[in-house]
């Protein structure tokens, strides 16, 4: 019998639900009788060997509107019409979760909702203007005008905690709250866009399109006895093609109107970066002031005996699957020691040739089995810094950002 390694609903609120018949909302803006701005997200998809490992319930993996979503929309400029803007001068205009009643789930396994701008308005009144282009998630970047390069970044992802996967069987409810918490990272880099032309009666309604996949990496915690640290993750990816598509791609900028993305920086690593100050998988005793000699009960597996990390990130799409590119690998990153007497300890392991695609969710292991824990083996200090050509000095503090 399978086994099924559950995942939770990565959010925009990282949440498995169940919803039913009666929730099924109505396409194009309206919903009984309500008209207005909506928008749908749709539902993750899956590699045929990976659902299984995925999947947590009927309802899957899943992103979900959460009330404090920010929709970015322009107006579209269209060449005749007599427009106060250009392509380049399209005015931001922020529109947001009219509220929790109005996010409900389809049949299809997508979330709808409506929202309203700034001033409690629920219709998109620019004079002159059937068309508009939206995109989400806001950040410091995103631009107030203009529509045609809006600024997409994978890098600096930090997942704040670990998954408690000892809860799993036992106190699900705690389970899932560490499963939502390890992913809640992903919601500021789950790029998504649409477009839409307004309706007769105002409505105007987009159809969500993911940028990007969700990567969930399965590991077991390498020489347990050694208790440790946990900083960081790489990924090293040595293409020998100069093929873009070839490669991890770290930033870019995307056209709205064109839905074209262009690349602007490539990586041959990609990092995940654990809390401010790693992962601490011991026990604290808060009167004691002390931890744990051994890993907390948290993270390990009844049934195994041994300890689980779950990490999750973001990447662009990326086909790997050529002959002249390599098996990836993954480095772990960790410490004993504080101060002056750090001691940085690293494992790697080989992972499998995929072609990652956008709007899919992938458990990305070392073989065929996408139900298997990643194992490691240890490295030497020189190995790993020849292999990446990082070198983050003695405690960790070096020039790298990882």
């Amino acid at each position: 019998m399978k086994k099924l390694l559950s995942i939770p609903a990565l959010a925009l609120l990282a949440l498995f639900a169940s919803c039913s018949s009666d929730d099924a909302v109505l396409p194009g803006g309206t919903d009984g009788g309500r008209v207005g701005v909506s928008a749908d997200i749709p539902a993750i998809g899956f590699e045929d060997d990976t659902r299984a490992a995925l999947i947590f319930s009927s309802t899957g993996m899943e992103f979900k509107w959460q009330e404090n979503d920010v929709l970015s929309i322009y107006p579209k400029y269209v060449e005749g019409k007599d427009l106060m803007f250009t392509e380049e001068t399209s005015p931001r205009e922020p529109w947001y979760i009219v509220s929790n009643d109005v996010i409900k789930q389809g049949k299809d396994g997508s979330w709808f909702a409506f929202f309203t701008d700034d001033e409690g308005d629920e219709i998109l009144d620019v004079p002159n203007v059937t068309d508009y282009l939206c995109v989400i998630p806001k950040n410091d970047n995103t631009p107030d005008l203009g529509y045609t390069a809006i600024p997409v970044s994978y890098l600096g992802q930090k997942q704040a905690s670990n998954v408690k996967i000892g809860f799993k069987g036992v106190d699900n409810d705690a389970y899932m709250a560490s499963e939502k918490a390890a992913s809640a990272h992903l919601t500021n880099y789950n790029y998504m866009y649409g477009a839409a032309t307004q309706q007769w009666n105002g409505a105007t309604h987009f159809d969500m399109k993911y940028l990007q996949a969700t990567i969930r990496l399965y590991m077991q915690v390498p020489d347990p006895e050694n208790v440790q640290i946990f900083d960081s993750l790489m990924i090293l990816h040595n293409f020998v093609s100069d093929v873009p598509s070839y490669k991890f791609t770290s930033k870019g900028t995307l056209n709205l109107d064109t839905e074209k993305f262009t690349p602007t920086q490539h990586e041959k690593i990609l990092t995940l970066k654990f809390g401010d100050n790693g992962f601490d998988l011991r026990d604290y005793d808060e009167q004691a002031d002390e931890y744990s000699a051994t890993y907390s009960d948290d993270y390990k597996l009844a049934k195994t005996g041994k300890y689980y990390i779950i990490a999750y990130m973001e990447l662009f799409p990326v086909n790997m699957l050529h002959n002249d590119i390599v098996e990836p690998t993954l480095y772990l990153c960790g410490h004993t020691g504080t101060g002056d007497n750090v001691d940085k300890n690293y494992y790697k392991a080989s992972l499998s040739k995929k072609k990652i695609e956008a709007g899919k969710a992938y458990q990305w292991t070392t073989g065929m089995d996408d139900e298997e824990p990643i194992v490691f083996e240890a490295v030497s200090i020189q190995e790993w810094k020849e292999a990446t050509g990082y070198d983050n000095g003695k405690d960790g503090n070096g020039t790298q950002d990882w």
